[in-house]
């Protein structure tokens, strides 16, 4: 593959935008957010977290610091549909996670 055609298979692919959902196995808490890219969030969360730089979530950042990464369960609640018209992802993605919520009460929001 040539230049030219490694940047247009760059440009036609398309991340997995959703909402996800965080457990803590020890405490039972759960986390719950959205993102443009589900395969790239989970690491950037626990790296995040392994450095301490999640402190605008203190209860989890206390969570992982006590219990460890291998307490804590990451799970994709729900997917938003590959569409080519992607000036709405932002307000998709806002009305999912209003949604999940209703099925996650407990949750508390997560943004990274």
């Amino acid at each position: 593959m040539n230049r030219k055609e490694m940047r247009r298979h760059y440009e036609q692919m398309q991340t997995v935008k959703g909402c996800y959902l965080l457990t803590c196995s020890r405490t039972n808490e759960r986390y719950i957010g959205i993102t443009h890219d589900m395969e790239k969030v989970k690491d950037r969360i626990f790296f995040r977290l392994s450095v301490g730089a999640l402190a605008t979530i203190p209860t989890l950042q206390t969570t992982f610091t006590r219990y460890g990464e291998e307490s804590l369960y990451f799970e994709v609640v729900q997917v938003l549909p590959k569409t080519e018209d992607e000036t709405s992802i932002d307000e998709d993605l806002a009305i999912l996670l209003q949604l999940q919520k209703e099925n996650f009460p407990d949750a508390k929001e997560i943004q990274v």
